[in-house]
């Protein structure tokens, strides 16, 4: 809407003639002063120049209304133009593309060691978190902008802490709300693109002026739209690297020139990224400042995982999910386990090289000098270098930019300090930096090392490495340098020189160290040769030789053999974490050299291990608990004093496992038990001393397979002593009385005859319990020892249903089948009227000695026994109704008795494992298990008889042919007092069923 012509020549003839009438007023008025006696205005002339004064007054007002119309006019049209709007939205979201673009690109300055393919930074990133100083409240970047009210920041944080790329994600992020960016615009600006500009002329250089040389604008049209998002104060300005200034004075100016534009714009957010001593003494330094939070576990563990994956998709064609995971579990399990450096990369930018280095230059456990040196470098002088920042080292070649810090972490080792005053590092730096050809002072050289990030100055003139393994690293580098290897192997005897040993043999001849390791003969000294010639570039064959001799011999000396094993212990303890109350884990499962070692000790024989499933370099897996016990017990004998050697609890087994990923722990591990060591599983592990309701049912059914024959000859035995036969040896005995008898000559198979015998005996059962005078037979031991002499077993003999030889196990089996035959006995003289079929019975049998449906046992070897003489002596001191089946309780006892007597010696590994021998124990143990429940009804002794039959079911599971989940053994060790320990009395427990096995011993000598 406009002002018309005519309007506007109304409005030009009042402001005119406003103007001629107070000309006009002020002449008459003067005039009127001169005239004696009169006043200086008359009323007419008043009145004019009212009208006059009003008429300007309206002319300037309407000239007024006409410029703002005009302009209130262009703003509503902008507004309502959707032609011009859409083409506004339309260069944003170019902005934003190729914002997002440029956003997304990781840029690793200071790293040497790089894939073959870029990494993008959505697929990467891990959101750094910020606090305030001294505040444990930590916050999200992105969200903190989101916030209504006008935002400004200061980020601070170490080198490589990630504040660069925290500006890069937030500016994704915004990016991606394409709404709300049309509100707030992220602007990203970095300074050391622009300080020259800056410094030259901080008046007429403004952001306006900067946004030519922003990477993300490269379009005119993409340009004004962003520049009218600034003038309107809708961005979020992030100026990355207020540090990356050469010198405190630049670095004040920016800081002014900041807060200038800051007062510019003062609705629009400001973001700026600076190091600790990159902001403090500035204009910027009463800003809102929040400080990046270095990585936690949760982060590293996350971070480790996406860039193992992304790497896998990067170099396969068909990517390996699993091969990535188990990488990126075996690096945090390395990050975990050392303690150096899991410290190291909680810095994300020492992270991605820590992977790079593992990725490309071989195993990061084989390979941390190469990390340190890279780390070092990028400290030094490389980050800055590719960055294009001046620093006071850029004078100086790259060997000349270190060689003042090596001798700083040699002088400091030689003083075994981690810290030193200003004065002494100046010193140190000044006998150096003399001999170069070109001059720096040592007052500079300090303040940029610790303006580089490789010193740390804590407020009180004292200065540090940025971590212990920098100073180690550069005190080895120094003596590689000078060739001080005579110095270190004086040095091996001394634990502070150890870490530094170690990255000096990484890349230098260790001979001589590994020479005076092997002359002094202590178990740190073969820890420490042993770990120098793994790590060393070179060494002497003929040393590493007689170490791997002097380690791997088994027929030494005593006290050889025991520096040996003590040197093993102490190695593998190497590796380990510190847990609470002063416990370390060791991280590395028990190797089977040591385990081996522990055998040959003790003398076992070569069937305790099953063959061929563990062999030398592999860990030690499949054990028992009796041999941790006693493994243990061995361990012990070596601890230092002070220190105490034992098994890790569940609660510090859990507390390490959750630092962990899941994968990382995949398997069981021994804990320390009540009673015996025992077996932990964490979530999602299989259980292995486990067996499932299927398991034990299979196995029964096998024991029935293999126990045919013992059952016919059972029910031979049970019918002959109801006949009352004198003679059981007699051939007509069987072939006369039993018509079953006769299957066996013409091959029928033997589950068939047993069938039939089964229903013959019961049947007779049937007919005679009602009889006066009848009862069960139970003395059948005279019966069993002629049992073999018949022509009936003999002929079973013939088909292979029974052994020719009989054994202490066969025995058994005859025995557990006497007291199944007299429980059905029990059965149908109670109940004529049932038909108890053979099938019947073997269901009833499967579900009294297997676990509930869904259910399963846990059972170690250990406890087999004990579980089977308490069920005995619960079984033979119970009572029955029916007091003429009382006699088999105490059979029962005494077959439970003999059971035990049998597995005790293999559950010992003792003897050979022996599948039938197992079989035949659990036929009995199933016996004793229809005793306690139908003649007794005693859950709890069939109970302990369930779980005894689980424990042989895994026993077998555990040395047959099957596969299940290994075991491992992770070592505690924990501060110990070993006089006051000994005096702590030791409570004295009986195994049970020892009185009963006393008792019954003592009737047999007065007897």
């Amino acid at each position: 809407m406009t002002a018309t012509p005519r309007r506007r020549n109304l409005i030009r003839s009042l402001v005119t003639a406003g103007i001629a009438g107070a000309v006009a007023t002020g002449v008459f008025g003067v005039s009127l002063k001169d005239i004696p006696g009169q006043l200086p205005f008359s009323l007419p002339a008043f009145s004019g120049a009212g009208g006059i004064v009003v008429g300007l007054l309206v002319g300037f007002g309407l000239l007024m209304f006409e410029e703002m119309e005009r302009s209130w006019a262009q703003q509503l049209l902008k507004r309502l133009d959707p032609v011009r709007g859409l083409r506004r939205r339309t260069q944003l979201r170019h902005y934003a593309e190729h914002l997002t673009d440029h956003a997304s690109e990781i840029q690793l300055y200071g790293a040497a060691t790089r894939g073959p393919h870029a990494m993008r930074l959505p697929a990467l990133h891990i959101s750094s978190e910020l606090g305030r100083p001294g505040a444990a409240r930590r916050q999200s970047l992105h969200r903190m902008v989101e916030r209504d009210e006008r935002q400004a920041y200061i980020v601070i944080g170490e080198p490589g802490s990630g504040k660069t790329t925290l500006l890069r994600h937030t500016a994704l992020q915004l990016c991606r709300d394409r709404r709300r960016m049309r509100r707030r615009t992220p602007l990203l600006l970095y300074l050391r693109d622009h300080v020259e500009a800056i410094l030259a002329d901080p008046v007429q250089t403004t952001l306006e002026t900067l946004l030519e040389d922003n990477p993300s604008l490269r379009h005119h049209s993409i340009e004004k739209a962003v520049r009218e998002q600034l003038q309107q104060d809708r961005c979020v300005i992030m100026l990355d690297g207020l540090d990356e200034m050469a010198g405190p004075e630049k670095r004040q100016e920016v800081a002014r020139w900041i807060k200038t534009q800051m007062e510019c714009h003062p609705r629009s957010d400001f973001i700026i990224t600076a190091r600790r001593q990159g902001y403090d003494n500035t204009v910027l330094a009463d800003l809102d400042t929040l400080e990046i939070q270095p990585f936690d576990w949760d982060q590293i563990t996350q971070f480790t995982r996406q860039w193992c994956r992304t790497v896998q998709r990067q170099e396969s064609e068909r990517p390996d999910s699993e091969a990535a995971d188990r990488d990126s579990a075996r690096l945090l399990r390395l990050f975990r386990d050392n303690t150096e450096l899991g410290d190291l990369v909680s810095n994300p930018l020492l992270l991605i090289m820590a992977c790079n280095v593992d990725r490309y230059r071989g195993h990061l456990s084989d390979s941390r000098a190469e990390l340190y040196q890279e780390m070092c470098e990028m400290l030094i002088h490389r980050r800055r270098q590719q960055t294009g920042v001046r620093s006071r080292f850029d004078p100086l070649t790259g060997r000349q930019k270190v060689l003042p810090l090596r001798s700083l972490a040699l002088s400091m080792m030689d003083q075994r300090i981690r810290r030193i005053d200003g004065a002494g590092a100046i010193a140190v730096f000044g006998e150096e930096l003399r001999l170069l050809p070109r001059r720096i002072e040592p007052e500079d050289y300090l303040a940029q090392a610790v303006e580089n990030g490789i010193l740390r100055e804590d407020g009180r003139d004292s200065y540090c490495f940025v971590h212990a393994t920098v100073q180690e690293y550069l005190a080895a580098v120094a003596l590689r340098d000078t060739g001080q290897s005579d110095f270190l192997a004086e040095q091996v005897e001394q634990p502070w020189w150890r870490e530094t040993i170690l990255l000096w043999a990484a890349e230098c001849d260790a001979s001589a160290v590994v020479r005076e390791c092997l002359r002094l003969r202590d178990a740190d000294a073969l820890v420490l040769a042993d770990q120098c010639v793994k790590v060393a570039r070179q060494v002497e064959p003929e040393l590493a030789a007689e170490l791997k001799r002097l380690l791997d011999s088994d027929t030494a000396s005593s006290k050889e053999r025991s520096l040996v094993d003590d040197s093993l212990l102490r190695a593998y303890l190497q590796a380990g974490v510190d847990l609470s109350g002063g416990v370390r884990l060791a991280t590395d499962p028990l190797p089977y050299r040591l385990w081996s070692r522990f055998l040959t000790d003790l003398r076992f024989n070569d069937c305790l291990d099953p063959p061929g499933r563990i062999h030398d370099g592999e860990d030690a897996v499949r054990m028992w608990p009796v041999y941790v016990d006693r493994f243990m017990s061995w361990a012990a004998s070596y601890a230092p004093p002070g220190q105490r050697y034992r098994l890790p609890t569940p609660q510090e087994l859990e507390e390490y496992a959750s630092r962990l990923p899941p994968e990382a722990v995949d398997f069981p591990i021994w804990v320390d038990g009540p009673e015996h060591p025992v077996l932990h599983c964490l979530d999602g592990v299989p259980k292995v001393f486990h067996a499932e309701r299927a398991a034990v049912v299979e196995a029964m059914r096998v024991d029935r397979a293999r126990t045919l024959g013992h059952r016919l000859v059972a029910i031979a035995v049970h019918t002959a002593m109801r006949r009352g036969s004198a003679e059981v040896s007699n051939p007509l005995q069987f072939r006369t009385s039993f018509d079953w008898a006769r299957a066996v000559d013409h091959g029928t198979p033997a589950h068939s005859i047993l069938d039939r015998a089964f229903r013959q005996l019961l049947s007779q059962v049937r007919a005679f319990s009602d009889m006066s005078g009848w009862h069960p037979q139970f003395d059948w031991e005279d019966y069993l020892v002629r049992v073999g002499d018949t022509e009936f077993v003999r002929a079973l003999e013939a088909r292979g249903d029974f052994p020719e030889q009989l054994g202490e196990s066969d025995v058994l089996a005859v025995r557990a089948g006497l007291v199944l035959a007299s429980v059905w006995t029990k059965e149908a003289a109670d109940q004529p009227a049932s038909d108890l079929t053979f099938a019947t019975a073997v269901r009833l049998l499967d579900d009294m000695g297997a676990p509930p449906d869904g259910e399963g046992e846990t059972v170690y070897p250990d406890q087999v026994v004990s579980e089977v003489r308490a069920a005995a002596e619960r079984i033979a001191g119970g009572s029955t109704e029916d007091e003429r089946f009382a006699p088999l309780l105490g059979k029962t006892g005494d077959l439970l008795d003999d059971c035990a007597d049998l597995l005790g010696p293999v559950l010992r590994r003792q003897r050979r494992f022996d599948a039938q021998v197992v079989s035949c124990a659990r036929t009995a143990l199933v016996s004793g298990t229809a005793v306690a429940l139908i003649l007794l009804e005693d859950d709890e002794a069939a109970r302990l008889l369930r779980r005894a039959i689980a424990g042989l079911t895994v026993l077998e599971s555990r040395v047959g042919p099957g596969e299940t989940p290994p075991d491992r053994l992770l070592l505690a060790v924990e501060p110990f007092d070993h006089e006051q320990a000994a005096a702590v009395p030791v409570p004295v427990s009986v195994p049970p069923g020892a009185w009963r096995r006393l008792r019954q011993w003592l009737r047999s000598l007065r007897q």
